[in-house]
């Protein structure tokens, strides 16, 4: 079992500065570990990692996110009930929506509810930029 998540302000880098979080939410374990890492050696960002929508819900409870970023795939919920939710407990973060599917056929709440979409396979220096923007309080482009 992982550990609870902690709050934003209890995480700390080695310099002692506070390190935002981003909740990432995937069920695929490779591509959410090999995202985990990559943001936390190339921008100091930690991020949460729900395997479920329940999941998700259960760790944005405690809120202190500074970004999401949603597989629309997950196995147990609709990606867009998912970030209706997300809207409402987090409502200063950024929202992302990965996905396999052509932006054509995104469910249109999708679009209207999210920052940004990204393609998958993505781009992981775009979900970076991504999640510095979110983390510093600008808006995301594109």
């Amino acid at each position: 079992m992982d550990p609870p998540a902690r709050s934003a302000r209890d995480v700390k880098d080695p310099n002692d500065r506070a390190i935002a979080r981003v909740l990432l939410i995937e069920d695929d374990a490779d591509a959410a570990e090999a995202l985990i890492d990559f943001l936390r050696e190339e921008a100091c960002i930690e991020a949460a990692w729900a395997r479920s929508g329940r999941e998700a819900m259960d760790l944005a409870r405690d809120g202190g996110f500074a970004a999401a970023l949603i597989d629309l795939s997950l196995p147990d919920m609709d990606g867009a009930d998912l970030a209706i939710f997300l809207r409402g407990r987090l409502p200063g973060a950024r929202l992302a929506a990965v996905t396999g599917a052509s932006r054509v056929a995104l469910d249109s709440r999708i679009l209207g509810l999210v920052d940004r979409v990204f393609q998958k396979p993505a781009d992981p220096e775009a979900l970076l930029a991504f999640a510095r923007a979110a983390v510093h309080g600008g808006r995301p482009i594109g």
